[in-house]
């Protein structure tokens, strides 16, 4: 299956469900890398993927110009993986309507996302993706996911990617438990009641990333809920909004918290009128802030209760 393609496979099913063909695809890899080329369709599922649990580096990818989605008919989870698996590389699929307990794709190895799309997929935990382990994610779109977070990871490394309409618990759009790095990616229109965009357990880096009209109780935009660092360059937070603290950010970072000048705030709003864009919980001892774009009292507090 590596070197194969849709004019010249190596292994082919007629079955009617996709389900049922990746599973097949899955127990034919007979090498430790291997790679499955999905063809142009629209595909249906008849159940839930099988898990794969074997130790290969398995990628799964549209053929070369071929617009691929793989439809969950508001039913089914569309891809998983144990933590046996080395690896797992999706790239150039759209996954829809998918129903689960744990994202459409659900992985317990490390994975790379690279131009995908995910729209409408619903789950407990991670309606777009759930990984117990990293999430590399890059050039892909998630539209109208719902669930704890769009994405859910260990470790989330996020770049050149859109986040639009995402509704969830915590973390609109993402949520990681350890870190978070994300760079030259957008943020429009999430909710979520802590982070209405982006929810993290521990350090979180975002640079040239914009963030507009996320909405959230504690975060309008950002929630970081106590981890060892807090860092953010050349980013805008525009008309974000919070109805109890930090219209634009909520950190109670226990390490240092750096909001470079380069960062924009404009229209940020908290409903208590506290900390409009950036508020501090009792927990973070040091902030540097060297320039901002708004001054005076809205603009930043300490939470204290």
């Amino acid at each position: 299956m590596g070197s194969a393609s849709c004019s010249s496979p190596d292994f082919s099913t007629n079955s009617s469900f996709i389900n049922v063909a990746i599973d097949a695809a899955l127990l034919s890899v007979d090498d430790d890398s291997d790679v499955i080329i999905i063809c142009a369709g629209v595909y249906a599922y008849d159940a839930n993927i099988t898990i794969y649990d074997v130790a290969h580096d398995i990628t799964i990818r549209a053929d070369l110009g071929a617009d691929i989605t793989l439809d969950g008919s508001d039913s089914y989870q569309l891809l998983r993986f144990g933590s046996l698996v080395n690896s797992i590389t999706i790239s150039g699929i759209t996954f829809q309507d998918s129903r689960s307990g744990g994202g459409a794709i659900y992985a317990e190895s490390p994975i790379s996302i690279t131009s995908s799309t995910f729209t409408n997929n619903s789950a407990v935990n991670g309606g777009a993706i759930y990984s117990e382990s990293s999430i590399s994610v890059a050039n892909s779109r998630f539209t109208n996911n719902n669930a704890t977070a769009a994405i859910f990871a260990n470790v989330l490394t996020v770049a050149s990617s859109t986040f639009t309409n995402n509704r969830a618990v915590n973390g609109g759009a993402i949520l990681a438990q350890s870190s978070i790095a994300v760079t030259s990616s957008r943020f429009t229109n999430n909710r979520a009641e802590y982070g209405g965009a982006v929810y993290a357990e521990g350090s979180i880096s975002v640079a040239s990333s914009t963030f507009t009209n996320n909405r959230a109780s504690l975060g309008g935009a950002i929630y970081e809920g106590g981890g060892s660092s807090v860092t953010l360059t050349r980013n805008t937070f525009s008309v974000n909004r919070a109805t109890g603290y930090g219209g634009a950010i909520f950190t109670n970072s226990v390490g240092d918290v750096l909001i470079g000048h380069s960062n924009k705030f404009t229209g940020n709003g908290a409903s208590r009128r506290a900390g409009a864009d950036v508020a501090l919980g009792i927990g973070t001892p040091s902030l540097a802030i060297q320039q901002w774009q708004r001054l005076g009292a809205r603009s930043v507090v300490i939470v204290r209760d």
